[in-house]
């Protein structure tokens, strides 16, 4: 059976599992999930068109038909919002939040409840809280485009009267909605249609830019219980995937896996790689389902997206998320987006890199949001910016608050933003409990950003300019005990890709035939070799193509080894020194792991002129020699 005829079989057969009452088409030639709900959305259409174009070499923002500079602001916190201050700073998009429920996102924390949600109450939806908060941000600025983060979490009520549809934890707590539940997915989608029929019909739907579909832990899709949704639902939509999908096999299984804390790194059952198999592919259907609801009931007029595919940073596949590959090429979803990297507790002086195969989706025409909720020295502990919101003991760590004083916060604030204009994505700076950006630096800087990226937008080779391009798959973590730490590999693979001032691509491994002849050599990044790798493998090899496989069998991975493996195949190295560099034809940052003078050795002689921080002098050359103070962040524009 070929790859393309077994990923429409798999589809297929979720579909068949868990859709029961809607309406499945699947393109043959073109592997994507068109889902169509048996209901429509009554009044009007919504008044902007949104839509994802290749513009520069790479998929860009387009509001009625013209390209925008994807940079957005968002928090929780309404009360503590900064709305004033970035539309001051010319900033037009908005990210704003929008519970379907009256729950917390974290199950593990049990963190408070942000606002009321709006189906609290069965059968009254309350929507005064979200079009307050439309209000408030449009009070601040009229000319906002709103991009509603829709949590379609489930309230109290569901859970109580659907107790076989959701997850049950080892103690035999219930813990939220199942996404292996039809009558999850049934239900959930009457509320969706619900609120963006309010929506259509509002004094401000000219002013929505398209949505985001959140659920799950933390709003990323995760299975609530973080441990594979176990539950009824779990149970029976795992035996009818079976049955589908591998009937020869009915009888081999005994319920659900039970996956040891133990020191076992590799897994060789088969019950177990099945189910891992599952408890992914259930989620990214889930995805597929909602992102058609939703584009049906906006007339296709607005782009769509959702958190997903986190396989360079999570690699517990319990958690659901290692099926991008049946995403990619669905139609209804325009944007992906990930939190920058939490790795070494985002120390300064490391790249942060995407959690997500980035260079993937944009050879799929996906656009890519970055999620930018970087702590600075104005970040508090959540208690102090909200009483009660979060337990004792909790969101009280490192990781939560940011640098001493406000110029090593900028340095890491500008670091994220050369990094994600220079890859030609989105972003939006998410200030989580509201004043973390409060600051008139701060927000002189953002201003520049904006201005920046406005220019940016037209030039005319945004694309990347790498020699290297890094394979991953995110298939290899079945066979992991997703207990173990096995699939680290990865996650701590790009801290030292980031310290060789060489820039790379991240793909999945499906994407290999596509784009291997693009490259000058290529790192294969897996914990487990599987065949498909192997065959990329050779063919690179018998292509003539430097190769480099880091698994677990050659799991040692340095700086200096990447370096070598470079000159040896003359792959251009941006700098000598051990710093974060991001390039490509329009710019070039430096980010300083250490203090001293840095020498950037461009590709060919050209003008240069520093952007941030802003100089006035500009000059010719292929190098460029900077004195730069430990952390320290230099932003410069090239130009031929």
């Amino acid at each position: 059976m070929s790859k393309k005829s077994f990923k429409l079989l798999l589809i297929g057969a979720i579909c068949l599992v868990l859709l029961g009452n809607f309406l499945i088409f699947i393109d043959s030639d073109d592997p994507q999930i068109l889902v169509y709900s048996d209901k429509t959305v009554d009044g009007a259409l919504p008044v902007t068109r949104s839509s994802i174009e290749n513009y520069g070499g790479v998929p860009t923002l387009f509001i009625n038909g013209e390209p925008q500079p994807a940079l957005a602001y968002m928090t929780y916190f309404q009360e503590n919002n900064e709305y004033e201050s970035f539309t001051l700073a010319g900033y037009e998009l908005f990210s704003l939040p929008v519970f379907f429920s009256t729950r917390g996102i974290n199950t593990l924390s049990n963190i408070s409840p942000f606002e009321q949600g709006i189906f609290e109450i069965k059968g009254e939806p309350n929507f005064e809280i979200f079009d307050q908060n439309i209000e408030t941000i449009l009070e601040q600025n009229s000319n906002a485009y709103i991009l509603p983060r829709m949590n379609i979490s489930m309230p109290t009520w569901w859970e109580e009267e659907n107790p076989t549809e959701v997850n049950i934890t080892e103690d035999g707590e219930s813990k939220r909605e199942s996404f292996y539940s039809e009558k999850w997915r049934k239900d959930a989608g009457e509320l969706v249609l619900q609120f963006i029929k309010h929506i259509n019909q509002s004094d401000y739907r000219d002013r929505i830019l398209g949505y985001q579909i959140a659920c799950g832990n933390t709003e990323e899709w995760f299975h609530f219980d973080l441990n594979g949704g176990i539950g009824p639902a779990a149970e029976r939509g795992f035996e009818a995937f079976i049955k589908q999908m591998y009937p020869d096999e009915v009888g081999d299984y005994d319920g659900l896996p039970k996956f040891k804390s133990d020191n076992e790194m590799i897994t060789d059952d088969l019950h177990h790689r099945r189910f891992l198999e599952f408890c992914s592919l259930a989620v990214a259907d889930a995805i597929s389902y909602f992102s058609g609801l939703v584009k049906e009931a906006t007339n296709y007029q607005l782009i769509v997206g959702t958190f997903y595919g986190y396989g360079l940073e999570v690699y517990n596949s319990l958690y659901g998320t290692h099926a991008l590959n049946y995403l990619l090429d669905n139609e209804n979803i325009d944007f992906f987006c990930s939190p920058n990297s939490y790795q070494f507790q985002r120390k300064a002086g490391i790249d942060w890199p995407d959690m997500t195969v980035t260079d993937s989706m944009k050879l799929h025409n996906k656009f890519y949001f970055a999620e930018c909720d970087i702590r600075t020295s104005l970040t508090k502990w959540i208690n102090d910016s909200r009483e009660g919101a979060a337990l004792e003991g909790t969101y009280n760590s490192e990781l939560w608050f940011g640098p001493k004083t406000i110029e090593d916060s900028l340095q890491l604030i500008r670091k994220t933003f050369t990094r994600q204009l220079i890859k030609g994505n989105g972003l939006w700076w998410f200030d989580m409990w509201g004043g973390w950006f409060e600051n008139e630096t701060i927000m002189e800087e953002m201003k520049a950003y904006e201005e920046i990226a406005t220019v940016a937008l037209h030039d005319k080779k945004r694309e990347s300019v790498a020699k290297v391009a890094v394979f991953t798959d995110e298939a290899a973590y079945q066979y992991l005990n997703p207990r173990s730490q096995a699939g680290s590999i990865v996650s701590d693979a790009r801290h030292e890709l980031g310290l060789t001032a060489v820039p790379y691509d991240s793909y999945d491994l499906n994407d290999f035939e596509s784009v291997y002849k693009n490259y000058e050599a290529i790192i294969f990044l897996s914990p487990v070799v599987r065949q498909e790798m192997q065959q990329a493998i050779n063919l690179a090899q018998e292509s003539q193509i430097a190769t480099l496989s880091i698994n677990l069998q050659t799991p040692e991975l340095s700086v200096k080894q990447l370096r070598d493996f470079y000159k040896d195949n003359e792959i251009h190295i941006w700098c000598k020194t051990d710093d974060v560099i991001y390039v490509n034809d329009n710019f070039i940052a430096v980010h300083a792991a250490t203090s001293g003078k840095k020498t950037l050795n461009l590709d060919r002689e050209r003008n240069i002129t520093q952007l941030l921080p802003q100089e006035t002098n500009s000059f010719k050359s292929d190098q460029i020699t900077v004195e730069m103070n430990e952390y320290e962040t230099i932003l410069f524009r090239l130009e031929d």
